[in-house]
């Protein structure tokens, strides 16, 4: 659950950097039961914790995307030596307005009805039942391992794969040079 999580906000936040404000959808009522099983759920799986150790990757992600696709451009008139100091000051604001308004119990409310319209009752009860039980509450304290052995997998198999990619990457350079006639 925790990388599942994780993986949905790294993959949110720069989505949600350049994509527009959907409309805003009809409030759904929830049954104070089913607010209570998710909000049971929220504290099982320590989901203010996971965002807690999440935010800071997650804020770099975003702003090195910000930084590359907004304010390169905009900056890219000023040359002068003192402007990183300025930059790294206003990047800081940035990530810090960004762990504001992104912040879980902030947003609660949100996310209990976003829980409500993904599982069905009985996938929450099930789920509760799930982190409320021994193999459960193991299940959640090894997944942070778990996803730093995944991770160690697919960048070693990435490693793996460079001599391909290179080769693959030249000759496609190469062959972008004839195609577009540039001089050797």
């Amino acid at each position: 659950m925790r990388c599942i999580l994780i993986l949905i906000a790294a993959l949110a936040i720069p989505a949600v950097a350049q994509s527009p404000i959907p409309p805003q959808q009809p409030v759904v009522e929830l049954e104070p039961a089913r607010i209570a099983a998710i909000e049971e759920l929220f504290l099982l799986t320590d989901v203010v914790q996971m965002q807690r150790e999440a935010m800071p990757r997650l804020q770099g992600e975003f702003m090195g995307q910000f930084g590359r696709r907004y304010l390169d451009p905009l900056l890219k008139p000023i040359e002068d030596p003192k402007l990183a100091a300025d930059r790294q000051e206003f990047e800081q604001h940035v990530a810090s307005l960004i762990a504001e308004r992104v912040d879980f119990r902030r947003s609660m409310d949100l996310f209990v009805k976003m829980y409500a319209e993904v599982f069905t009752p009985e996938e929450i009860d099930g789920m509760v039942a799930f982190y409320s039980s021994p193999v459960g509450r193991s299940v959640h304290r090894k997944a942070p391992e778990l996803a730093t052995k995944g991770l160690a997998l697919a960048q070693q198999q990435i490693n793996d794969a460079m001599p391909e990619i290179q080769k693959m990457t030249l000759q496609w350079v190469e062959s972008m040079k004839k195609k577009y006639a540039v001089a050797q």
